[in-house]
Order: C-alpha cells, then sequence, then structure tokens
C-alpha cells in the first residue's frame, strides 16, 4: 500500500494544528453549545434520541474592550479570516438572501478578527520582574509551547519543498511529522497545567493569565479536545475564579466530566444548577453524575484486570495524527477478531471518518463513505458490562423496525466523544482509545450520513492513512459470519 501522506492534506492538518489548537488561533468559541446525541448505526434514522444541538442561534459573543473609538468595523481587515461553514452556520443561512448572507459572514470575520486581536494583546502576560518559581516554571512551559509551535511550521515548511519519491524518504517525513504533533499537544497540556496552578495561586495578580485559559478552555470543549486539561479542570473547579460566568462553567463541567472527574463535576454541577445556570438539555445530561460515577468506579476494577491481559492493540494512523485502540478481548470476543482480521485484511486504510459530531461519536470503516457500506458479512455481538466513558469504541450496527440489531456488525466502529451512557444498553463497546485520543479532536466534523451534507460537502472528510495490528494473542482472529461471505 502507498504510504505517501498527500501534501495537501498533511498542510491542511498543520495549519489546523497551528491555528485551532495553539495560543495564536484566529477563532471565537462559540460557547452556547452543549450536547448533541444520536446513536451510531449504519442507518441514520434509527435515533430513539433526538438531535440536539446546543447553540441559541445568535452569532458568537465576544468581550473586550472596544476603546473610545469603538468597534471601527470598517478599518477592521478582514481578508486573512478563513470562515468554515459549521452545520449550524448553513442552517442559519439557508433562508438568507445572497446578501444576507454575504453580511452574515463578514459580521463572523468581524467577530473572529477582534477575538484574535484581544488575544494576542493579553496572552500570557505575568507581571514585570515576577521571579516567583511559579512564575519561572510557566516562562519554561510557554517557551516550550512556542518552540513546540515554531517547529510544526518548520515541518510545513520542510514537506512543502520536498520532493519525497522513496518509502524509506515517506515512511521517515510521516514518523517525524506524528513526533511533532504529539510533541505539541504535550506541551500544550504542560503550559495549560502551569498556567492554571499559577492562575489559582493568585487570580488578581495573575487575571491575564486566567483570560487566556478561559479563551483557550472554550475553545477546546467546543471541540471536544479535553485531554489537555485533564490536571488543569478540577483544580479551576474547585476555586471561586473571576473569569467563571455561565458559559465558561458549562464548559468546565463538561470538561470534568470527559476527564472521568465525576466528583469535582457533581459538586460543581450543583451549584450551576441552584444558580439556574444549565439550560433544559445541558441540566438532563449532567444530572446523571452519580450514574456516571457508579459506572466509572466498575470501569476503573476492569481497567486495572486489564493491565494483566495480553489484550490485543490495534494502530490507525489518519490524515489528522496516530491514535491506538487497546481491544477488550475478553469482554467482546467477536468484535475483537472482527477488527484484527480487517485491520491485517487493510481495510481499514483510507476510509474515511464520514461521521463526526459534536459531543457525540466519531465513526468510520464505512465502504461507501456515507454510513451506508459494510465489509459484506456481518457477525454478532451483544451489549456487554464495559460502558461508554470518553474513548470508548463501540460497533455500529443497523436497525430492526427501529431497535438495534445485533446480527448486523460488520466494519463500521465509533469513538465516544463523551460519556454516553444512553448508549450502553444496545451497543458493545470493544476497545478503548489508550494513546492519541487529542488527535481526534482535529477531524473535520461532518455527517455524511445526512443526505443534506453530503450534498453540500465540499471539502473531502479526514481519513485513515494505514492500520495495523502492534500486538495480538497466539490464535487465529476470525470473526464468526451471521450474514454474507467473509471479506477478502
Amino acid at each position: 500500500m502507498h504510504r505517501r501522506i498527500p501534501s495537501n492534506i498533511l498542510f491542511r492538518y498543520c495549519i489546523a494544528t497551528w491555528l485551532a489548537g495553539l495560543w495564536f488561533a484566529i477563532a471565537t468559541p462559540s460557547s452556547n453549545r452543549v450536547l448533541g446525541q444520536e446513536p451510531p448505526g449504519k442507518n441514520p434514522n434509527i435515533s430513539s434520541t433526538p438531535f440536539v444541538v446546543w447553540n441559541d442561534g445568535k452569532l458568537p459573543g465576544h468581550q473586550h474592550d472596544h476603546g473610545m473609538d469603538g468597534h471601527r468595523h470598517n478599518t477592521v481587515d478582514i481578508s486573512s479570516v478563513s470562515l468554515v461553514d459549521t452545520p449550524e452556520d448553513k442552517r442559519r443561512k439557508a433562508s438568507m438572501t445572497p446578501e444576507q448572507r454575504k453580511e452574515y459572514d463578514r459580521q463572523r470575520a468581524i467577530v473572529e478578527r477582534e477575538e484574535a486581536l484581544a488575544r494576542d494583546a493579553y496572552f500570557a502576560k505575568l507581571p514585570d520582574g515576577d521571579t516567583s518559581e511559579l512564575a519561572k516554571e510557566f516562562s519554561s512551559a510557554f517557551a516550550a509551547f512556542r518552540n513546540a509551535t515554531k517547529e510544526l511550521v518548520v515541518t510545513i515548511q520542510k514537506f512543502a519543498v520536498s520532493d519525497l519519491k522513496t518509502d524509506k524518504e515517506l515512511d521517515g517525513m510521516q514518523a517525524h511529522w506524528l513526533s511533532v504533533v504529539a510533541n505539541c499537544n504535550k506541551a500544550k497540556a504542560n503550559w495549560v497545567s502551569k498556567a492554571t496552578a499559577i492562575y489559582v495561586s493568585d487570580p488578581e495578580k495573575y487575571g491575564l493569565i486566567g483570560k487566556s485559559l478561559r479563551e483557550m478552555l472554550l475553545f477546546d470543549a467546543e471541540r471536544d479536545r479535553f485531554d489537555g486539561w485533564r490536571d488543569a479542570a478540577p483544580k479551576l473547579a474547585s476555586v471561586d475564579l473571576p473569569i467563571v460566568d455561565d458559559v465558561f462553567a458549562i464548559a468546565l463541567a463538561m470538561t470534568c466530566v470527559a476527564n472521568n472527574e465525576y466528583a469535582v463535576a457533581q459538586a460543581y454541577v450543583e451549584g450551576l444548577i441552584k444558580q439556574g445556570i444549565l439550560p433544559e438539555q445541558q441540566q438532563s445530561y449532567l444530572g446523571q453524575l452519580s450514574l456516571l460515577q457508579e459506572s466509572w468506579e466498575k470501569e476503573k476494577e476492569f481497567r486495572e484486570s486489564d493491565l494483566t491481559r495480553s489484550n490485543p492493540k490495534v494502530e490507525f494512523i489518519t490524515s489528522k495524527g496516530r491514535f491506538v485502540i487497546e481491544l477488550f478481548e475478553d469482554d467482546a470476543p467477536e468484535a475483537t477478531k472482527n477488527i484484527v482480521y480487517l485491520v491485517e485484511k487493510g481495510f481499514y486504510n483510507r476510509k474515511s471518518f464520514f461521521r463526526v459530531e459534536q459531543h457525540s461519536v466519531i465513526q468510520t470503516g464505512c465502504e461507501k463513505g456515507d454510513g451506508t457500506g459494510d465489509a459484506g458479512y456481518t457477525f454478532r455481538e451483544l451489549a456487554n458490562k464495559r460502558k461508554h466513558f470518553r474513548g470508548s469504541c463501540g460497533i455500529a450496527l443497523g436497525s430492526i423496525n427501529g431497535v438495534a440489531d445485533p446480527d448486523s456488525g460488520s466494519s463500521q466502529f465509533y469513538i465516544a466523544c463523551l460519556p454516553l451512557n444512553h448508549l450502553d444498553a444496545d451497543y458493545a463497546v470493544f476497545g478503548r482509545v489508550v494513546e492519541g485520543m487529542e488527535s481526534l479532536g482535529f477531524l473535520r466534523r461532518l455527517n455524511l450520513a445526512k443526505e443534506e451534507e453530503r450534498k453540500e460537502n465540499k471539502t473531502p472528510p479526514d481519513f485513515i492513512i494505514s492500520a495495523k495490528v502492534l500486538n495480538k494473542r497466539d490464535h487465529d482472529y476470525i470473526p464468526t459470519v451471521v450474514r454474507g461471505k467473509l471479506y477478502r
């Protein structure tokens, strides 16, 4: 299999990483979004849970000092702002005239540009003369973060002008690219941790750092990039901070939930409910924290047991980075045999992530790229004792009369972006992402299982470049076919 990463894909990935995940991101958090959940399946119409978009339909808000002259919109240079319509933007613009759509885009660009300028004005500023140990640690982390960003940009430039021809050269560039991406994610997480430590030590003194943390968390939470906040979110939730408003409070609560910090989230959410901050949909989801906590305690026991087992692992290299799935062979034997079998047959190479939905699931493995394809056969795997947490992997199913069909498992699988306990009863969890979950937050958001999006979609989805089995047990991995014939 020719494994070259097309230059336009790598360039798009690096630019997205550079602009979207780092401190000079030109973007505005659409902060009123919350959970949109829909059970995975080959048929997008089998959902028994209505799709919910947490958005009030308004343009993204922004808060900063406009100065004595106000916005001065006519003087704002928006030529460098690149706008990508989300499904919500498309919905709003559908009923507009061409002139209204143009003005809508202009206003969005102005908001995004002004937010970027505001961030540049106050980001990561330490008080003059601060030589405390926390300040030194913060400065060191920031320097490492900045250097990792520079290295990413250099990688873009090198790839753009390189003339790689041999497999060895291509493999070397791919390995370097993956290393640079991983280093950026690690450096960012370390900066977030150090920034949080110094901010909570004196919120008034380090207020500018607090504002930077606020902007970054809102941005990451909207895009399901919770992993870099594993240490920071509980600390932010445990202190009464001036940066906290309704929007930030909800994002912080969701970040704690995503990282399985249920005790912290529970205490935090109780305060939000008393204040009347949580809208109905958020309150419905976050009101299940006690149940999630119980499931998580059992899951921790399972994960301790996993450490003593020789569970198979599979590596996926994608257009946005690398991730590894540990397979729960003892809990989902047929699904495990199926994944290993198809990976070894090369089935997943070049398969798209045709469904990437906010706070819901990331789905791939469709032969047709629209949610209707499979590997030419099905197998049976019933829901098991493993539950859906962030990073959990489940088998997508078709349906019979609107009910999930356990005999319809095939090549499609999904990865949960958040704990999704409403899927536990019907869908088998066959593994979890143990490395690279943060890279999945950069996948292009779309749902090509919906006909309207397929018609409107102009940009190709992200995809799996290659997949391989890292380790497995000493026996054959051949799924038991229920319908059809094995993929050859």
